[in-house]
């Protein structure tokens, strides 16, 4: 069994188009916050108290990845600072360690937090209407037209 056979049989788990679709704009959200580290256990936590796709969730918690991370958590303190009206202190990745954003209290950890949720709502929401379409349009990973069909009965209801 290769890595999309067993990507298929865990995308079919909760086979809705929809839950796929939420699940991974969930796990887009997740990951924009600054719970580096930690995005994979608390998606894996939500997923399941909210009955949505697993493997989407954990898919959609790779958008902030080694390559992201610096940008997303820059972005998400500019606007958190902006919005709470707090002076820009020099922001720096280096050292990328827990103790480090612990030494600067609240001077970061708030305005990225508030940042973060800012940000996250719009990038998830496109990320979900984004994965709804092209998991409408295109057989992705062999879900069925029947799932397509009754997800279509469902909205009109």
């Amino acid at each position: 069994m290769n890595v999309f056979e067993s990507l298929k049989i865990l995308l079919k788990k909760y086979g809705s188009v929809q839950k796929i679709a939420v699940g991974f704009a969930s796990g887009v959200f997740i990951s924009i916050t600054p719970t580096f580290g930690f995005h994979m256990i608390i998606a894996l936590i939500l997923s399941t108290l909210f009955k949505i796709n697993r493997a989407s969730t954990l898919l959609g918690t790779w958008f902030n990845n080694p390559l992201t991370t610096p940008i997303i958590y820059y972005l998400d303190y500019k606007i958190g600072a902006y919005l709470l009206n707090i002076n820009y202190i020099a922001f720096s990745l280096k050292p990328f360690t827990l103790d480090h954003y612990f030494s600067l209290g609240t001077a970061i950890f708030l305005p990225t937090i508030a940042g973060s949720i800012v940000l996250a709502i719009p990038i998830s929401l496109i990320c979900y209407y984004v994965t709804l379409f092209f998991l409408r349009r295109v057989p992705l990973f062999g879900i069925s037209n029947k799932k397509l069909i009754y997800d279509r009965f469902e909205r009109d209801v």
